[in-house]
């Protein structure tokens, strides 16, 4: 399948009319994490491109933008969300006859529905009750003006999140706020197609979802044509492994869990578990997911010049159906399996950063050396089970 660039499109409104920006010359989207234990950080998305003579609509900050493989809101997506900043540099010397020169740039940076929480800061913030509506009413919270929907998953996938009280006078930011949930429950975070509606006034989504909530099995490979990969990274890092874990959850006692190690690691886990005896469970379970000392990859590079459906990957999450239904894909979080000189191996997609240019796209990946993908039903990558996280809660 030939490489097709995407197409960038703005708008003033969430259901107006998309212009097709011309003359890009790189887009760069970057979502997700690098390490489990990192907190999801607000995406990314950073377009380049050689400016119009004039615009009909001029560029502003605030604007909505997407990126798809066409046009219109049922094209597939690789990113969604606001207008943060244009930047206009010019080159010299220029034409005097049209004012231009060749170096001339317009620079868009852009943030989705997870940059959009990152800028709301709460202060002495209450929220109501229940816990599979925890996120909505944290990222939503109609009073404060959120300006974005949050879609949990069915709570049949094991919530443990506390009763809201557990936040009562909360002051800061929601991303962190939501960071902390999402470390309790130990679900992933993403941007979410938003088919270019609005849903009760909200513009702006994400998506959460169960570690593996996306059962495809993400293959890369090394002598295949299918899933090749042209850059691969080993690490070997204390940030991958520890002898400490200390789960400290909101207004309960720190529960520790040890293993025996030379390496004197320590990781400190900010929850808003229920009780000690789940927060125990939590670190107990991180520990024992996270023994591995010996370089294991942590990176992946790939491009459509060796694989044309690498690109799958960096596609955000889709409903299935009329927005707000449930995604269809969920890229992170997911499993993968990477077949390197005759080894294969299998991590968790943490982070997705792609990069297109005029005439190819490249994909890197970020993944988890974890063991604490949770055991899915009628998984072969990572046995049979339940759908719940082994050991936790």
């Amino acid at each position: 399948m030939p490489y097709t660039t995407p197409v960038a499109s703005y708008s003033t409104t969430i259901n107006g009319t998309y212009t097709a920006l011309t003359g890009i010359q790189t887009i760069s989207i970057d979502r997700g994490r690098q390490r489990f234990q990192d907190p999801f950080r607000q995406s990314s998305c950073v377009i380049e491109l050689i400016p119009a003579n004039s615009y009909a609509t001029a560029l502003a900050v605030g604007q909505y933008i997407d990126v798809r493989d066409s046009n219109s809101s049922s094209s597939p997506s690789y990113f969604v969300g606001r207008i943060t900043d244009v930047n206009r540099s010019y080159d010299m010397p220029y034409n005097a006859g049209t004012g231009a020169a060749p170096g001339d740039r317009i620079t868009i940076f852009a943030t989705g529905g997870t940059g959009v929480i990152g800028t709301k800061l709460y202060d002495n913030a209450s929220f109501g009750s229940g816990p599979t509506q925890i996120y909505e009413q944290i990222i939503t919270n109609q009073s404060g003006g959120r300006a974005i929907m949050c879609l949990p998953d069915a709570a049949t996938y094991g919530y443990v999140t506390p009763a809201a009280s557990a936040v009562s006078n909360y002051s800061g930011s929601a991303l962190d706020l939501v960071n902390k949930y999402l470390r309790t429950d130990q679900l992933v975070l993403d941007d979410y197609d938003s088919k270019r509606t609005s849903y009760f006034g909200y513009s702006t989504f994400t998506t959460i979802a169960p570690l593996a909530y996306d059962t495809t099995t993400y293959a890369f490979a090394d002598n295949t044509s299918s899933g090749k990969y042209v850059g691969i990274d080993y690490t070997s890092s204390v940030q991958n492994s520890f002898d400490v874990v200390q789960v400290a959850p909101a207004g309960l006692a720190i529960q520790t869990a040890t293993r025996s190690s030379s390496i004197d690691n320590t990781l400190r886990y900010d929850t808003i578990n229920n009780s000690t005896s789940d927060a125990l469970s939590l670190a107990n379970f991180i520990i024992a997911t996270n023994n591995q000392p010996t370089a294991v990859p942590f990176t992946i590079t790939t491009n459509t010049k060796v694989d044309s459906n690498c690109l799958t990957l960096a596609k955000i999450p889709t409903p299935s159906g009329a927005v707000p239904d449930v995604p269809t894909n969920f890229p992170i979080g997911s499993t993968a399996t990477i077949a390197f000189r005759g080894t294969n191996v299998s991590g968790t997609v943490q982070g997705v950063q792609t990069t297109f240019y005029v005439d190819y796209a490249s994909v890197r990946v970020f993944f988890s050396p974890t063991l604490g993908t949770p055991f899915v039903l009628n998984s072969s990558t990572n046995g049979i089970l339940d759908t719940n996280v082994l050991g936790y809660p």
